[in-house]
């Protein structure tokens, strides 16, 4: 708890005021000398905003049951996210989009995500990567495609670093361990990017193929389930008139 404190930068004192309890028995709960109750951990939880996975977590190391399910998209009691997020994916078209978990691994997308990978990739599959990070660094991935790759690289890189520490999740850290072997590099304190448009592109080109994409990220608002809460809706745009061309023509 006192790792989910530090990192939201709030005072034992200023969150002992916040939950109307005492300062003492806050940090005798942190040191160990204070057993919390189920109630207690779930409260100091929702007082930090602590990710419902690692909620559970703090549960069962204290020896109480999980308070949160985890389901898979697929179960049937996702099933009202997961139409919800096809309508999105439907609806975006002729614009890329696609469903990952915290991992970025790739969990659903829209026949103008594949259109993108068949028309800049070597293997034309999602098969073979199946997770969004890995799908850009590999070399039969859009790796190839990519225009800077290294400035997106390290951009990516420093972004999921950030994420992963965060959050304290392992799998996105394996998921960064990979990519960044993948590239050879260490991270700088800074990243040089074009300033002249207000935000990152991906631009990519293969033969007589060039599309230039930007994309805004979106998520469940009032999760009570695990993967509900670590779903990510990728939305991708043309980031220029000729790349909106392509992806209209784009079978």
């Amino acid at each position: 708890m006192r790792f989910w404190r530090t990192k939201r930068k709030i005072s034992q004192f200023d969150l002992s005021l916040q939950m109307s309890i005492s300062a003492r028995h806050l940090s005798f709960i942190e040191t160990g000398k204070s057993k919390p109750s189920r109630e207690m951990i779930l409260k100091i939880s929702d007082s930090l905003n602590v990710p419902l996975r690692h909620r559970n977590l703090l549960l069962i190391k204290a020896g109480f049951h999980a308070a949160f399910e985890n389901k898979p998209l697929d179960d049937f009691k996702m099933r009202i996210i997961k139409e919800a997020l096809n309508r999105v994916l439907e609806k975006h078209e002729p614009y890329p989009a696609m469903v990952v978990d915290f991992s970025y691994n790739v969990l659903m997308w829209n026949s103008s995500y594949q259109g993108i990978i068949e028309s800049f990739t070597e293997n034309k599959s999602l098969n073979k990567n199946q997770n969004a990070i890995l799908m850009l660094f590999s070399k039969d991935g859009l790796r190839s495609s990519i225009q800077d790759f290294n400035t997106i690289a390290l951009f990516i890189l420093k972004r999921i670093w950030e994420e992963a520490a965060s959050n304290q999740h392992d799998g996105l850290m394996d998921i960064f361990e990979k990519a960044q072997k993948m590239v050879n590099v260490d991270l700088p304190s800074s990243i040089e990017t074009d300033r002249s448009l207000p935000l990152m592109t991906l631009n990519l080109q293969k033969n007589k193929n060039r599309c230039s994409l930007f994309s805004t990220i979106a998520s469940i608002g009032t999760p009570v389930d695990v993967t509900a809460q670590e779903l990510r809706l990728e939305l991708f745009f043309p980031a220029d008139a000729e790349s909106k061309i392509f992806l209209e023509n784009l079978k």
